[in-house]
């Protein structure tokens, strides 16, 4: 997309149909992967494993974020508005299940109080 916004011309007609279109393969993108991580996360047994995972797709929204901020002042009615809110929203979500799979692993690894649970015989 940015390799695509560097060589386009705004200012030429159909400059805006061919960026947008990049623009909606990309939001595509974020969305299928996205599924995955939640796919592969929820079927992770180590909560560091998950965090990982997370932590990946966080960054990938970064990644397109840094792009699409540059890209939408000049191709502001081409989707690139949109599709920011949007990753910048999976971002949001994808920190905070980091953070919650983070405070999961260490919930897992402190040992239950004494006397919490009534003892076995």
């Amino acid at each position: 997309m940015e390799k695509l916004g560097r060589e386009l011309d705004p200012a030429q007609p159909g400059s805006c149909d061919k960026f947008g279109e990049r623009v909606r393969h990309v939001e595509a993108a974020i969305l299928h992967i996205w599924q995955l991580t939640v796919f592969a996360s929820l079927r992770e047994s180590k909560p560091t494993v998950a965090a990982k995972l997370w932590k990946a797709m966080s960054q990938l929204c970064d990644d397109v974020l840094a792009v699409l901020k540059a890209a939408k002042d000049t191709y502001l009615l081409c989707g690139t508005t949109e599709c920011y809110d949007l990753t910048f929203d999976y971002k949001i979500a994808a920190d905070k299940r980091y953070y919650q799979s983070l405070e999961d692993a260490e919930c897992a690894r402190t040992p239950p109080p004494n006397g919490l649970f009534p003892p076995t015989s």
